[in-house]
């Protein structure tokens, strides 16, 4: 408190402009979540340190390869896209996405047609 009283100046954590801000907005970006083309859910960013590439490492952790990713959009508009040629692969994505989404919004399931 002596840094009150004689004037001085000193910043705290939370209240860093710039990067800062970005992140804080960057902490509940929502994406919706496609496999071939075909909308499967939306992911929403809870926290700073998460990244719409938590997705792919979670696919991967469940042993699911042979798929690539982008993601593109803007700002409101933000899209992850799963490609797989595969049907098993194709499959095996949506099965773990369905509990990894935020698909209880959506209604999506996984014995859907498509699925």
């Amino acid at each position: 408190m002596d840094e009150l009283r004689d004037g001085s100046s000193f910043s705290l954590p939370f209240a860093r402009s710039g990067g800062d801000q970005l992140q804080l907005q960057r902490a509940h970006e929502r994406y919706d979540v496609y496999v071939n083309q075909q909308y499967v859910g939306h992911k929403t960013l809870l926290k700073q340190a998460e990244s719409a590439d938590d997705i792919k490492a979670f696919l991967e952790r469940a042993n699911i390869d042979g798929f690539t990713t982008e993601l593109n959009g803007f700002q409101d508009e933000l899209h992850y896209k799963i490609t797989a040629d595969d049907d098993n692969t194709v499959r095996a994505i949506r099965n773990q996405l369905t509990t990894y989404l935020d698909t209880h919004a959506t209604g999506v399931t996984g014995d859907q047609p498509g699925f």
